[in-house]
């Protein structure tokens, strides 16, 4: 029996990494995970403005409405748009015309929206009483200075750049993406694009890891694929843990002749973790370790390669570059179909959910395929079952992990 799932993840989100901060351009911070707390440098807004067009003016002049129903007659000053300021004083029985995001004018301490008024001529009339505040946008009203705005761990998204530009910010301080070997083993392969021999097939792992790698933050580099002998293996392998953090592996990690991986990882000098998992597919995988460079060797089955990539290695680079966390949504759903598959090893299953009419709906168990790349393609969602599980019918629920937005009709 192979490792248990849990006590695998485990054992490889212990191990030590490397975690440094960089800065990067805030055009280039998207996605990019925080490597500091952020605490405002100023207040935002830094000065009162109004939030609408209108006029700005002293609360007090419309106090005779409330107690004997008079309008407010007030004499406009002057116009003031967003970008410039009113350089007198509003005083008693005249305002300013402002537009939105104008400072508010000094002795000014109320602001009506341009619709709400009558005017005649350079006059304005108020048919309502104000209270002092009404309609203005207090200094510091949306951060504080000194706030506790963003923490670290936090995932750059757009609305954390809006608000670093709005600090006057042009950098973020992030963590460095990991530089990622990834190398696909078997003689059968070839690179896209390259000439195929009888019974050759073209290498889809690489592209596929490599890409996996970058959604996780991580540079890939390619260096494969690399024939089953050991002396391609060893100095490929040893040339990818010198120079870059991590390596991902597919292919040699089985019980077969041309399975190479342990010993190729011994003669690197990389201590094996584990060899095998308790679960099916993906239940060759091994993880070995050399100081603190990671060596993820997968099956070179496509479908089991992904997945175990998802549960395992996402994971680890997700905490490498410093997000708080890997888990994902977990979703009860209906089943569309019987769900059949029993046996003694625990066995994810790739699905197909969507979400009708405040329901999620899952479909398409019984043809999963681990090994066909088709399945791939339809595929948001993860259905476990554990070890000897008994049939699922058409209508039963069950927990679905989302990989991606489900469908929704």
């Amino acid at each position: 029996m192979g490792t248990d799932i849990k006590k695998a993840r485990e054992l490889i989100l212990e191990c030590p990494y490397h975690k440094l901060p960089e800065k990067v351009p805030l055009e280039e911070a998207r996605g990019r995970v925080l490597a500091e707390d952020v605490l405002a440098e100023m207040d935002i807004p830094p000065f009162e403005r109004s939030p609408l067009d209108g006029y700005a003016f002293r609360a007090a002049d419309t106090v005779r409405f409330e107690e004997n129903g008079s309008p407010a007659i007030l004499k406009v000053l002057d116009t003031v748009g967003s970008g410039s300021f009113f350089a007198g004083k509003v005083t008693p029985g005249c305002c300013v015309r402002v537009m939105t995001g104008a400072p508010v004018p000094e002795g000014a301490d109320a602001v009506v929206a341009r619709e709400k008024v009558s005017t005649e001529g350079d006059q304005v009339l108020l048919q309502k009483a104000f209270q002092s505040g009404e309609n203005i946008v207090r200094v510091g009203e949306d951060i504080k200075e000194n706030e506790r705005i963003m923490t670290n761990g936090t995932v750059i998204q757009e609305a954390h750049l809006g608000v670093l530009a709005s600090l006057g910010r042009v950098e973020a301080l992030v963590y460095q993406k990991p530089v990622v070997a990834v190398i696909s083993t078997g003689s059968e392969l070839v690179p896209p694009g390259a000439p195929r021999k009888e019974f050759q097939i073209y290498d889809s792992n690489t592209v596929m890891i490599g890409a996996m790698v970058e959604a996780c933050g991580g540079i890939p580099v390619n260096y494969g694929p690399v024939p089953d002998n050991v002396d391609s293996m060893v100095p490929a392998f040893n040339r990818a843990i010198s120079e870059c953090d991590v390596v991902v592996s597919t292919g040699g990690v089985s019980a077969g002749d041309y399975d190479l991986l342990p010993r190729v990882a011994e003669e690197t000098g990389a201590g094996e973790m584990f060899h095998g998992l308790d679960m099916k597919p993906g239940t060759p995988m091994m993880v070995a370790r050399k100081e603190k460079k990671m060596l993820f060797c997968l099956s070179g089955n496509p479908g089991a390669a992904s997945l175990t990539f998802d549960l395992f290695v996402r994971p680890f680079f997700y905490r490498m570059t410093g997000r708080k966390n890997w888990r994902r949504p977990l979703v009860n759903a209906f089943l569309e179909h019987p769900v059949q598959r029993g046996g003694r090893d625990p066995r994810f299953i790739r699905s197909w959910c969507t979400y009708r009419q405040g329901y999620y709906y899952v479909r398409d168990p019984r043809f999963e395929r681990a090994g066909v790349l088709s399945s791939l393609l339809k595929s948001n969602s993860l259905i476990y079952l554990p070890r000897d599980n008994s049939p699922l019918e058409t209508g039963d629920t069950i927990e679905v992990e989302l990989t991606r937005l489900p469908e929704v009709k």
